[in-house]
Parts: C-alpha cells; sequence; structure tokens
C-alpha cells in the first residue's frame, strides 16, 4: 500500500463510468483498505461495526436482516434457517429448522449442523465475550457460565432442529440470533484455539479468510464450498494500516475500490461537486450515537453537579460543525431513527461554560481539576477529543486524551479495572430495538469485569428497577414507554452526553457498482461489482 500511495502524487483523477447501466458481473479483486487492525475476525469475539462488513462475507446465521437499506434492512429473514423460528404461546421457546447442503470451507467442508448453532453460543458464554450477554436469557446460560453445568440446558438439538427456551420472554431474541456472535462454529475447528480462531475460523458464506496479518492485510478469498450465488468479486485484498485521507486520495487516483471508514470532511464536498463521482458518492444516516460517557464511581464524576458542568461544557453543535462536518446535532439521548427515541436534553439549557463554572465553585472545585479522556485512535475520535479538551479547558478542566487502538478497546477501556473517568463512546445498532442502545451501555446488569461496555458504571437501586421493569415488560407500548423512561433517567443522572448523531459519507472507486448502505451492516462489501 505504501507504493500505491506514493504514485498517487501528481496523479489525475479516474473517473467513473459514466454507463451505468450493466449488469452485475462476477470476477476480480475489490482493493480495499481501513485504518486499523479489526479488534478480531473471531465472530464470537467481534463487536466492532467496521469488522462485521468484513465478517458478514465470511459467516452466515440462523437468520439475518433483509438485503436492504433503511428501514427495509430492519426486517428479519431466515438464512441458514428454513424458516422463521416457530414461536411457543407464552413467547418463551423458539425452534428452528437448519437448512440443508451448506458447508463449511475447507478444511472442516462438512455440512453445517444444529450443534454448531449450540456450540457456538455456549462457546460465547463460556469466553464472555462481549457479546455474551445477549444470550444469558436462555435458561441454564448463568449457570453453564458460572461452571456449575456442562451445557446449557435451555439450547436442545434434535437432528437439524434446534430450540431455545428463554427464562422469560424477551421479544428482540430473534434478533440476537442474527447477531455475528450467533454464527456456526464447528468444535472440531475451534476446541483448544480460543485465542487464535481467528486465524482459522471456518467459513459458513461465501468467502473465506485466506491470510490474515495484524497490522499489514486481510484477503478474503471464495468459500470452494459455497454453493449460493452471493458475493460477486473473487477476492477481496484488505489492507490495513492506511489513514482514511490517504485511502480516498487512492481511491480517486483509481487505486483503491472502497474503503473501510468514512470519508473525511475535506472530501465530502469535492466528491459530492464533481458530477463525475456523484454517482459513486452516498450520503446515509444510520443508527449511531457518539456520547461522552462519565464513570459515576471516579472522582470527581460522583456528583452530579461536576457531571452536569462538564454537559454545560460541552458544544456539540461546534463539534459537527467544526470537526466532523458529516454528522446531526442529537436532540435526544438515542438517535432519532431508533424506536423509543424522544427529544430530551443532558443539561437543559445547553452549551453554557458560565453555568460549568458555577457547577464546579459548588462543588467545591472552583480551581478546575484534571482528569483523562479516552478515545478510539482513528480519526475523527481524536480531533473529536482535542476539542472537547479545548472546550473543558475553558472552564478550569485540564483533560488528558489517550487514544486506544480497537483492537485492544475491550482489553483496556472496557477493562474495569482500568476505571476510565471519561470515554467517548460510540455506539452503532446491532438490532433496531432502544434495549441494545440502553442495556448495553448504561445497564446495572450489564456490568462485568472485562469486555464491558458500561464505562458509566450507573448501579443504583432506582436504575436496577427502571431496567427490570423495561426488560420484564411483553406488551409492545408499555415497552416502549418503559425504555423511553430509562433514557430519561440517564438524562437525568448526565452520565452520558450525545455528541453526534451519525451520518456516514462513503465514495466507492471509479469500476465499482452495486453500492448497497445496510443499516446494520454498513456498507455491503459482497454486493459490490467491478466493471471491466
Amino acid at each position: 500500500m505504501a507504493l500505491v500511495l506514493a504514485s498517487c502524487v501528481g496523479r489525475s483523477d479516474v473517473y467513473p463510468d459514466p454507463d451505468r447501466g450493466s449488469a452485475p458481473r462476477r470476477g476480480g479483486t475489490l482493493r480495499i483498505a481501513r485504518e486499523s487492525d479489526p479488534d478480531s475476525l473471531d465472530p464470537g469475539r467481534s463487536s466492532g461495526w467496521y469488522t462485521a462488513r468484513i465478517l458478514v462475507c465470511v459467516h452466515r446465521q440462523l437468520l439475518t436482516f433483509a438485503d436492504a437499506e433503511e428501514p427495509e434492512g430492519y426486517e428479519l429473514v431466515p438464512d441458514l434457517a428454513v424458516a422463521l423460528p416457530e414461536v411457543s404461546e407464552d413467547g418463551r421457546r423458539y425452534t428452528l429448522q437448519v437448512r440443508g447442503g451448506v458447508r463449511y470451507s475447507p478444511p472442516v467442508a462438512r455440512e453445517v449442523e444444529a450443534r454448531d448453532f449450540q456450540y457456538a453460543i455456549e462457546r460465547v458464554l463460556r469466553l464472555a465475550t462481549p457479546a455474551a450477554p445477549s444470550y444469558t436469557g436462555i435458561e441454564g446460560a448463568r449457570e453453564y457460565q458460572d461452571r456449575r453445568a456442562r451445557s446449557v440446558r435451555g439450547i436442545e438439538v434434535a437432528g437439524d432442529r434446534i430450540t431455545f427456551t428463554l427464562s422469560k420472554p424477551d421479544p428482540t431474541f430473534p434478533y440476537k440470533l442474527a447477531l455475528l456472535a450467533a454464527s456456526p462454529v464447528p468444535r472440531e475447528a475451534a476446541e483448544g484455539h480460543d485465542d487464535d480462531y481467528s486465524f482459522r475460523s471456518a467459513a459458513s458464506g461465501p468467502y473465506e479468510v485466506e491470510r490474515y496479518v495484524p497490522r499489514r492485510r486481510i484477503v478474503l478469498r471464495r468459500n470452494p464450498s459455497d454453493a449460493s450465488s452471493a458475493g460477486f468479486a473473487d477476492r477481496m485484498e484488505i489492507e490495513i494500516g492506511v489513514s482514511v485521507e490517504n485511502a480516498y486520495a487512492a481511491l480517486r487516483h483509481g487505486e483503491l475500490d472502497a474503503v473501510i471508514g468514512d470519508a473525511p470532511p475535506s472530501q465530502l464536498f469535492r466528491f459530492r461537486r464533481d458530477r463525475r463521482w456523484r454517482p459513486n458518492a452516498f450520503l446515509r444516516g444510520f443508527p449511531d450515537m457518539t456520547w461522552i460517557v462519565l464513570n459515576t464511581k471516579v472522582e470527581p464524576f460522583d456528583d452530579p453537579r461536576v457531571r452536569k458542568a462538564v454537559c454545560h461544557a460541552i458544544d456539540p453543535r461546534a463539534i459537527v460543525k467544526a470537526v466532523l462536518g458529516v454528522a446531526v446535532v442529537p436532540k435526544g439521548l438515542l438517535p432519532s431513527t431508533v424506536p423509543g427515541f424522544e427529544e430530551g436534553e443532558a443539561c437543559p439549557g445547553g452549551h453554557d461554560p458560565a453555568r460549568a463554572r458555577e457547577l464546579l465553585a459548588e462543588a467545591g472545585l472552583g480551581r478546575g481539576f484534571s482528569t483523562v479522556l479516552y478515545a478510539y485512535n482513528v480519526n475523527p475520535f481524536p480531533r473529536m477529543a482535542e476539542a472537547i479538551q479545548a472546550m473543558l479547558g475553558q472552564v478550569g478542566i485540564d483533560v488528558e486524551i489517550r487514544v486506544v487502538n480497537g483492537s485492544v478497546w475491550d482489553a483496556v477501556v472496557g477493562r474495569r479495572a482500568t476505571r476510565p473517568p471519561m470515554v467517548m463512546a460510540e455506539w452503532i445498532a446491532s438490532l433496531p430495538d432502544p434495549s441494545d442502545w440502553l442495556e448495553n451501555n448504561f445497564s446495572p446488569f450489564r456490568l462485568r469485569a472485562d469486555a464491558n461496555s458500561n464505562y458509566t458504571e450507573w448501579d443504583t437501586p432506582s436504575a436496577r428497577e427502571l431496567f427490570r421493569r423495561a426488560a420484564d415488560e411483553t406488551d409492545p407500548e408499555r415497552r416502549m414507554e418503559a425504555w423511553r423512561e430509562v433514557a430519561r433517567e440517564v438524562n437525568r443522572e448526565t452520565i452520558a452526553i450525545p455528541i453526534a448523531e451519525g451520518l456516514a459519507f462513503n465514495v466507492v472507486g471509479a469500476r465499482v457498482r452495486g453500492f448497497l448502505f445496510h443499516p446494520i451492516w454498513g456498507p455491503m462489501l459482497e454486493r459490490m461489482w467491478l466493471v471491466r
């Protein structure tokens, strides 16, 4: 990739072919770049949105989301299951039949079986990966996690049928069967390889991982066992460690086909204004939110006055305008496209540095204090962190920024022993429901020693009661209202300050067609095809 980028200097743009009416064709190599390593290529361990668009090319699930943009893309459809699940009258039992004829990549090369889904979910629970809380509602899951049982009694396999029995009804459970963590895993390939399954995973999708060299390259090639018609390119070569600025410059010069990462604001207007590039430039809204999250167990953020002071000191509108260029100023705790959204402010009155100073003085911190802000190491997060550092500095809060690579984020920031005081946290929907956002980021019941995503450590009796009530409610309208009340309480406690609601700006190369931006997976690489 260094040679590609060097050759960009002084080159002219390579423009897309104006003839866009040709039919999709198979073949060729899709050349892709991304800025950082994936968090993991193990589907049971990965929680990264940018990694997901690679893994969905390699792994399939019992159910999946419709191959469409928003809102149709939220619809569940069968994938490796023959049909949608049969559900018992009490809403606790889900039974699915596994489709025959789907084979793993070599050297496993056998058919996918129902027992492989059982093994995969039990493996996620045993390893306590970030996805494990999604499956603790299955009967016996907690006993299995605590090593008090040899298997999860709520997962039963009979031939090609698998049944999940839940401890209580969960209307979101079918969505959880569409998560990457629910991809089938053959025991013979994974047993004894908890730490290196990323490098030896058995593919059930149209592509397999041919090679993965951390910090350098990922290569996908067609899965020789796959008999489906999915996927157009023969190969995908993904270079790692290329900044989005350099990657989009290489794309403009015809030396890349796609970039895993949004185009920077500096490129936005250039691509959008150029009528020849406009057909290959796509601006899409999607369910994404970036917050500044404050740890309620770390001084001085255990004082609500200090949390509100931080909120009044930050100006999301200025960050969106000056740093991001492509984003939406939040109107509530959740993105506006998420079911259950309602407008509401974490600090009524918004940006008000004078009020921030008053609150700090009331808390006995009139001279300010020092703290640490953790953020991802890829842009725009460092630039956003610097803007917040400057804003907080104006009210006397001295902020040290620590940037962390996404591949070790869960091991560093997600480790509760780290006790991060402030975190720039981004959450992108893994399923279309407010519980996905509120439980993963704020629930006391999701606090864990490792791979923790509730950086607030918010754990009060009232919080527990609110989350318990929302999780137990099954009536659709009352359930949505219960989750809205959770969001209101998060705002009242000022434990998360919404900074930006996402807009994704993607450009594909001159020879690429078939762009589809999925609301869960983002740009679908397997849908892209190359003109001659």
